[in-house]
């Protein structure tokens, strides 16, 4: 953002097929799991769309209110989630809402509820930015860089060999469970 400095970046991005689940479909529990890293530093918040062109492109009736992503946001204005962090309009664009839809970014603080599903998802997130080295300051978080974007085929890839991985019979024949 313009006239911010970020604090120098520290720590990786999540591999990319994490960075997909947690931005498609789990990210509320990221969010939720960013406020239990960062205590007291972060707002949780949901970007919703209210516009008719966006509700076309999803097959949505043209006065839906899209719930389009939910992330947080920190003292400066930058949004964090699970590509790491950036601009409001990045993230924006990144989910198909450029400058012009219109919108609005709720705070969904206190009472963040994600729907974790058969596995820990909140407890995962936090052991990916635990092992990915992000820092104890939020605003040092890896800049996101568009990656997912850029390389969204093999982050679905990586995404499915992990779930059947996960899902592989153990020893005992009983079945893993799926996330």
């Amino acid at each position: 953002m313009k006239g911010i400095r970020a604090a120098a970046a520290t720590g990786a991005h999540l591999p990319l097929h994490e960075q997909l689940v947690y931005t498609d479909g789990y990210c509320d529990a990221f969010a939720a799991a960013l406020l239990q890293r960062y205590p007291g530093k972060l707002t949780a918040c949901e970007l919703v769309v209210s516009d008719a062109r966006y509700a076309k492109k999803l097959d949505y009736p043209a006065d839906s209110r899209i719930p389009a992503h939910v992330f947080c946001m920190d003292a400066e204005g930058w949004v964090i989630d699970g590509e790491g962090r950036r601009p409001v309009l990045e993230m924006m664009r990144s989910f198909g809402v450029p400058k012009g839809y219109r919108h609005e970014i709720l705070a969904k603080t206190p009472g963040l509820t994600p729907q974790t599903g058969p596995w820990d998802a909140i407890a995962h997130a936090l052991d990916l930015m635990e092992a990915q080295g992000w820092p104890d300051d939020p605003a040092a978080i890896p800049r996101a860089d568009a990656r997912l974007a850029r390389n969204f085929r093999q982050a679905r890839k990586e995404q499915q060999a992990a779930m059947a991985e996960r899902n592989a019979l153990p020893a005992g024949g009983e079945a893993a469970l799926e996330f």
